[in-house]
């Protein structure tokens, strides 16, 4: 393992249900080794108290919670180089470096039961945090950042945390990372099919990957949306908390930050400890707490709704994936899968004229060294070569103007490079087919294709261009004329 692996970033911030902190970390250089991101969770209970290291998050997080929003209001991106561990007491502690700085500190003791608390380089205490409950109110404290600085006392344990995590992943199965033809082969084995996909059309091919890509977003989409819906639990606690605010709302004193009640107030089997906003009132206080528990309650019956419907999909799609996999079908049969799934199959559109010859949705000109210039013949057909066109392919359009889409593919291009030639005709051609054509100048974009997007509900025709430079051209009549004869005829 190389060292630079042990310098992490941190992006986000979770609260556990339970007592634990979950951060979302990724390696500052990138490991083969590595996930693109993975997670380190900081356990405050007394049993599994300590830090490690996973590839999944928890499902056992808190929608809201005031520790994470604490964490993510001061640490939201830091840098994390070391995770020490004292030989006396056993405290673990993790430094958070922003600009070169170490600037706060997570403490996480060993006491029974054990206390997490954040610490700010002016040594004061930003929150305790355990299964005692949770203690916002801040306090300085004799603990400061120059306490780890005694190498005897404390020792780094990331690189061990991180060995023990690597040593997981090599030993977890694979299964997402499993290439699509080691998943036919194992399918086909299973069901004693022949597992060689070359019998299956092009079509069948890509209509067997579009599903494949279809069933891996819907299930990255499940997963995202579980995390989302409260736990019943959740609403539970919040609607007994709700519910003695506002019935004890007389024993809270001015700017309080909690309200303690004694267990035997609340009926609880330990002391309940109610969070509050010192800058509102009482009253506004308990509405706010209603109001959340109303919006947990929706939340909870839309979420489980719509997990249903997701898990209904996924079901459909692995069904299909698995016909489209085992078995040979006609073209029909596969667009009325993807029609199912709502899956749009583009395709270059032709039609027939009545002398039988295929028209195409674009005009082509080829110039010099056989340059190809393409130029849409309407709105619809604008969009349709557009979509065809390839990542570094060529885009030229008037600037400011409704006009014809110009594709100049690159392969059609010496070594891929624009010359200034092909630059010249091109836009010529952008601005001859648009309201400009009349002008004989005029300003054009252009850009390549990965530049260009179109979001849903654009108008036909209508892309939004997110990085181009434009061209000022001039020309001639003549100019014009040598360009459209080189007009290839369909």
């Amino acid at each position: 393992m190389e060292n630079h692996i042990y310098q992490l970033r941190t992006s986000k911030c979770w609260q556990g249900s339970s007592a634990f902190l979950t951060f979302q970390v990724s390696s500052y250089h990138r490991s083969q080794e590595l996930p693109k991101k993975f997670y380190l969770n900081v356990d405050c209970n007394q049993i599994s108290r300590g830090c490690r290291f996973t590839e999944k998050r928890s499902g056992q997080i808190k929608v809201s919670g005031s520790i994470s929003s604490i964490i993510r209001k001061y640490i939201s991106s830091a840098k994390i180089m070391e995770i020490l561990e004292s030989e006396k007491d056993g405290t673990l502690v993790i430094p958070f470096y922003q600009g070169g700085e170490r600037n706060w500190c997570l403490f996480l003791n060993d006491e029974k039961p054990p206390q997490l608390s954040l610490i700010s380089k002016e040594g004061v205490d930003y929150f305790r945090y355990g299964q005692k409950g949770v203690f916002t109110k801040r306090k300085s404290t004799e603990r400061n950042l120059s306490c780890i600085e005694d190498a005897q006392t404390f020792k780094n344990i990331l690189p061990n945390l991180m060995a023990e995590f690597l040593k997981n992943l090599e030993e977890a199965t694979p299964h997402e990372n499993d290439s699509l033809q080691d998943v036919d082969e194992n399918l086909g084995s299973q069901l004693g099919l022949n597992s060689n996909t070359d019998s299956f059309s092009d079509l069948q091919k890509t209509i067997r990957s579009k599903l494949s890509r279809r069933l891996k977003t819907v299930k990255k989409s499940i997963e995202k949306h579980k995390k989302h819906i409260p736990l019943e639990s959740e609403i539970h606690d919040l609607e007994l908390q709700a519910s003695l605010l506002q019935s004890y709302a007389y024993l809270i004193k001015p700017n309080e930050i909690t309200l303690k009640l004694d267990r035997s107030l609340a009926g609880t089997p330990t002391d309940m400890i109610i969070e509050l906003d010192p800058d509102i009132s009482v009253g506004k206080n308990v509405e706010n707490y209603f109001k959340k528990l109303k919006k947990f309650k929706k939340a909870l019956k839309v979420g489980e709704d719509l997990y249903t419907k997701y898990i209904g999909e996924k079901n459909e799609l692995t069904s299909d994936l698995e016909l489209v996999k085992t078995h040979i079908l006609e073209d029909e049969s596969l667009l009325s899968i993807l029609e199912k799934h709502k899956i749009k199959h583009h395709t270059v559109s032709t039609k027939k004229t009545k002398n039988n010859i295929l028209k195409m949705p674009f005009m082509t000109f080829t110039g010099p060294e056989k340059v190809e210039c393409l130029v849409g013949k309407s709105p619809s057909d604008n969009d349709t070569l557009t979509r065809s066109a390839k990542s570094n392919d060529y885009w030229f359009h008037v600037v400011e103007g409704s006009g014809s889409h110009v594709i100049v593919p690159s392969r059609s291009l010496f070594q891929g490079k624009l010359t200034e030639d092909v630059k010249k005709d091109a836009s010529i051609l952008a601005l001859h087919f648009s309201k400009l054509k009349n002008n004989g100048r005029g300003e054009v974009y252009i850009t390549q294709r990965r530049h260009l997007k179109k979001d849903k509900g654009c108008a036909v025709g209508l892309w939004i261009v997110k990085k181009s430079e434009t061209f000022y051209i001039r020309y001639s009549p003549q100019d014009l004329q040598k360009v459209l004869a080189r007009k290839k005829i369909d």
